[in-house]
């Protein structure tokens, strides 16, 4: 089974560490090198450096191994590391390991549980819990729709994406959040679909946002890049940064503050406070990204004041 297991020490100034002997067990969905994973990464490692914790993490390597029985073992063998480990409090990342580990091991039970990168919705695990508090992982929809809507000829959302259970539960969400059951989702499989769907969304659509492509079948990100150059032409966005390439806007979520929130409300855990009494939150920050390259190809003149507080890609000359 692919999963992996690392032992993280963050050692303070000598007997002064607040945290020194405190264990914490964080079970996380995915894997290391996974870009989302590493963000929440750094932001947890940013909080623990110095408080003496001693960390252990659990990758149940979900993204690469997607079956139910691979999360299944994962998540037995990870409450094999909990009972060897014997952790003061747990942190467990995205979906999988609440729905997997968390839910079916700890919830309701006496160990304290801080969860970070729940899509939308936690009360699909049954949170909160008594033990268990969180961060719920939500795409920033209002802040998009404004951008968008300074660049575009009309009012008409498309959307396109990866015909997938998450992407067919986006789309559902964003109608009932944000778009009043006007946005058209047009979900397919294979890469060439993409081509196609993408041109016949635009041409119905004044602004045009783009889902995860993961599980297109055939995704060719060299063509996909040039295709849209000479394509692209209505404002387009998204909400992950590794869509960068493929959109003129992308307001990507932060998942350092998921694991700076995660592991700060470790820490208040450990201090003595209950899951109970602390609020489940959704993340707030941003990071909008500029992708001038497909600017150009749309047509639109940006102004230098949205520049300066963006991340620009794409400045080279065609």
């Amino acid at each position: 089974m692919s999963m992996m297991l690392f032992v993280l020490a963050f050692p303070g100034e000598g007997a002064a560490a607040p945290f020194q002997g405190k264990r914490i067990l964080w079970v996380e969905s995915y894997h290391e090198g996974f870009s989302w994973s590493d963000g929440i990464a750094r932001g947890v490692e940013k909080i623990l450096d110095g408080t003496g914790v001693e960390l252990r993490v659990v990758h149940m390597d979900t993204k690469r191994n997607p079956s139910a029985q691979h999360a299944e073992a994962s998540a037995r063998e990870a409450s094999r590391i909990l009972r060897e480990f014997d952790p003061h409090m747990v942190m467990a990342s995205d979906d999988n390991a609440q729905r997997y580990f968390v839910v079916p091991f700890l919830k309701g039970g006496d160990l304290p549980v801080v969860a970070a990168g729940i899509n939308w919705d936690a009360g699909e695990h049954g949170y909160p819990a008594p033990n268990v508090t969180g961060m719920v992982e939500v795409n920033l929809l209002d802040p998009a729709k404004a951008m968008l809507r300074k660049f575009g000829q009309g009012d008409r959302f498309g959307y396109i994406a990866a015909d997938s259970e998450s992407e067919r539960k986006n789309v559902l969400i964003y109608n009932a959040r944000s778009f009043q059951g006007k946005l058209q989702g047009l979900l397919v499989s294979r890469f060439e679909e993409f081509l196609r769907a993408f041109n016949e969304v635009q041409a119905r659509s004044d602004m045009l946002i783009m889902g995860g492509n993961g599980g297109i079948e055939g995704w060719d990100d060299a063509v996909a890049r040039e295709f849209l150059r000479k394509h692209t032409r209505v404002p387009t966005g998204s909400f992950d940064e590794y869509l960068a390439p493929y959109v003129i806007f992308t307001f990507a979520k932060d998942p350092e503050e998921q694991g700076e929130w995660m592991a700060l409300t470790a820490l208040r855990v450990l201090g003595g406070e209950s899951p109970a009494s602390i609020p489940m939150v959704e993340n707030r920050r941003v990071r909008l990204i500029v992708n001038l390259k497909l600017a150009r190809a749309a047509g639109l003149v940006l102004p230098v004041s949205l520049l300066k507080t963006a991340t620009v890609i794409g400045k080279e000359e065609e």
